[in-house]
């Protein structure tokens, strides 16, 4: 996409070499933060979608044509 984000490029590497459970735990938080707050989005790219769900799911009928989400709107489960 040719998308760069400085800022989290710093805190993804610095998160990945710190040795220190407390330190990395709160540079995954600033990650998280930094993502939620410029609304990213990540979806990988996949050859092959695997789908299962319980008999009682109703109305699941995904489509990711445009990144259409709007399908979870309308799932249910019956009783």
């Amino acid at each position: 996409t040719g998308h760069a984000d400085n800022e989290l490029d710093v805190l993804l590497e610095a998160q990945a070499v710190s040795l220190d459970g407390a330190e990395r735990r709160q540079l995954i938080l600033k990650i998280q933060e930094r993502t939620l707050s410029q609304a990213y989005r990540f979806m990988p790219a996949a050859r092959t979608t695997l789908w299962t769900w319980n008999s009682k799911v109703r109305d699941f009928h995904p489509n990711f044509a445009g990144f259409e989400y709007i399908h979870w709107s309308r799932v249910w489960l019956d009783g």
